[in-house]
């Protein structure tokens, strides 16, 4: 029994046990095995976090929490069709035939305030997809975030200004609408919202004035407008300007486009919904 402790105590003193006795040797062993389980707990979740779900399909690693991060020397285009090849089609998508008349006033391409428009929708798009895009995905840093890191890193001051003038710009336009309303003859979605509204009888003042909405409902159609011109307007141009480079890139499909164009809309004439039909490979395209 002796020898058995002493060669217990032995064990314990070569393996940093402390006490200089068996007994002391377990008791200054608990916050190892702590250690232990935890180092052993740390390496499963890191081995869950990185595998990929049953049914996902493959793709590149990434790390834990902050996920893959593409290399910052190469444009972003490029690494994404580099992926492509090695993995498929890495983006799929649901497209519908959608469309959506917000505002019935037109503008010219030199128009200051269209122009002014774009400017900012684009400055905000900068900016969101920089630095401040950690907010969207880390919300709660909003709140422990000193502002002068928000404002000078992130730019949020910027945003905040560009969206102001976004909403003073559709401000005018919805007054705009107000003041020469007719509910028997809407021209596009502001129209309509502000005769669903007029429908209901405590909503009646005189025609022609802002008050024909309340706040909450005024700041809905706001919001609502926001999303239409601003989505609206981003991701069709970015449409078009991938269209153009793919065009560019394979001039035998702007050959095959445009000898169905031709087949179909006659020289010099434009093309109407009555064409629509006579479409058959390329509509979407068109």
């Amino acid at each position: 029994m002796e020898a058995g402790w002493r060669l217990w105590e032995a064990i314990w003193r070569l393996y940093g046990g402390c006490g200089g006795s068996a007994e002391g040797a377990a008791a200054g062993d608990l916050p190892r095995m702590l250690v232990a389980v935890l180092v052993i707990l740390l390496l499963a979740l890191l081995y869950k976090v990185t595998q990929r779900p049953s049914g996902f399909p493959p793709g590149v690693w990434g790390w834990p929490i902050v996920g893959y991060v593409p290399p910052r020397d190469v444009p972003l285009a490029q690494h994404l069709n580099t992926l492509r090849k090695k993995f498929g089609d890495i983006f799929t998508s649901l497209t519908t035939a959608t469309l959506t008349c917000s505002s019935a006033r037109s503008y010219s391409v030199d128009d200051k305030e269209i122009l002014e428009f774009f400017k900012m929708v684009s400055v905000n798009f900068d900016i969101i997809q920089g630095p401040a895009a950690l907010l969207d995905l880390y919300p709660w840093l909003i709140h422990i975030m000193p502002t002068f890191l928000k404002n000078s890193w992130m730019r949020v001051n910027q945003l905040d200004e560009s969206r102001e003038r976004i909403h003073s710009l559709l401000k005018d336009i919805i007054d705009d609408h107000c003041k020469t309303l007719d509910t028997d003859n809407p021209r596009d979605y502001i129209d309509v919202y502000l005769t669903e509204h007029l429908k209901d009888d405590t909503h009646l003042p005189a025609l022609g004035h802002q008050d024909i909405l309340t706040n909450t409902e005024y700041i809905n159609l706001l919001a609502n407008l926001s999303d239409l011109f601003v989505a609206g307007s981003e991701t069709t141009s970015s449409t078009l300007r991938w269209a153009c480079l793919y065009l560019a890139l394979h001039p035998e499909v702007q050959t095959k486009i445009q000898k169905e164009i031709d087949s179909v809309v006659p020289r010099d004439t434009l093309p109407s919904l009555e064409h629509k039909e006579e479409f058959v490979d390329n509509f979407g395209v068109v």
